[in-house]
C-alpha cells in the first residue's frame, strides 16, 4: 500500500509501481538531494530509504541495501528558504493534490524551506549499496 503522501497525487500509479514495492512513508526516508531549477520552475527532491523491494530489481547492484528515488515538483511557486542545517533533511512533509496544489515543507522551525507545486512525478529510482552507519 502506498503511503499517504503518494496516494494524494494524481500520479500515484507511478509511485506505487516503485519496482514492485510500496513507496515508503516520508518518515522512513532521508532527503539526500535538493535541486531548484528556475528555468523550468521545478524542484527535485532525492530521497533515500532502506526499504527495499524483494526480490531486488534486475540491474540493481549486488548487495544493495538502500533505495534512492527522485521526485520532480513542477510549476513550483512561493519558494521560501529559511536557512539550512542537517535536521532539515530528516523532516519532509508533502500534502495536497494537483487539483488544490501540492505543498512541500522541508525542515522545522527556523530552518528549511517550503514551496507549492502544480504536480509531482517520479523521475528516477535506483538501488545503492551504502556503508553501515550512512
Amino acid at each position: 500500500m502506498a503511503s499517504d503522501w503518494v496516494r494524494e497525487q494524481e500520479s500515484a500509479g507511478e509511485f506505487a509501481d516503485l519496482h514492485g514495492m510500496a513507496v515508503p512513508a516520508l518518515g522512513a526516508c532521508v532527503l539526500t538531494h535538493l535541486h531548484l531549477d528556475e528555468r523550468d520552475r521545478s524542484v527535485t527532491l532525492g530521497l533515500q530509504t532502506d526499504v527495499l523491494p524483494s526480490p531486488l530489481p534486475e540491474g540493481w547492484p549486488s548487495g544493495a541495501n538502500s533505495c534512492e528515488f527522485f521526485v520532480v515538483f513542477r510549476e513550483a511557486t512561493d519558494v521560501r528558504i529559511h536557512g539550512w542545517d542537517a535536521r532539515a533533511a530528516r523532516a519532509v512533509r508533502i500534502s495536497g493534490t494537483p487539483a488544490e496544489g501540492i505543498s512541500v515543507r522541508i525542515g522545522g522551525a527556523g530552518t528549511g524551506m517550503e514551496f507549492r507545486a502544480a504536480s509531482a512525478a517520479l523521475a528516477r529510482v535506483r538501488g545503492l549499496r551504502v556503508a553501515d552507519g550512512c
